[in-house]
């Protein structure tokens, strides 16, 4: 995994007002790291940081949603579709770019967060005139 913050560097881009993300050892899942942690945190041994790929949002008419992520990905990287047709609103999958992973991002499909994917399926939903 690349991209990983030290417990230093994680504690200085908190300080400095930038969002940051964990991951427990042998997960395959990364969290926000906000006040409901300990400083202490940083320096859990099994954790892992990194910065958070912030994203912008897309507003038509009176919906936004996040815009969806155009950018590098990492081999077995987690990410999210938004699916209108699943109760959860989304779908998660590696990406090992193969042809299906770039349609997705290629098709503004792609979400690095499960937030970010159903946030996009309930906009889609509401732009169709559709209920939630």
């Amino acid at each position: 995994m690349t991209n990983l913050l030290t417990p230093q560097e994680a504690l200085q881009a908190l300080i400095d007002g930038q969002d940051i993300e964990f991951i427990e050892q042998d997960s395959d899942e990364w969290f926000a790291f906000n006040e409901r942690f300990a400083i202490k945190y940083l320096y859990k041994e099994n954790l892992s940081f990194r910065k958070v790929k912030k994203q912008e949002m897309i507003t038509i008419g009176d919906v936004s949603f996040p815009k969806p992520y155009q950018g590098e990905m990492e081999y077995n990287e987690i990410y999210h579709v938004p699916r209108i047709d699943y109760k959860s609103l989304y779908n998660s999958t590696r990406w090992d770019g193969g042809a299906e992973d770039r349609m997705m991002m290629s098709r503004g499909l792609l979400h690095l967060s499960k937030e970010n994917a159903i946030a996009h399926a309930k906009a889609l939903i509401r732009l169709s005139g559709g209920e939630i």
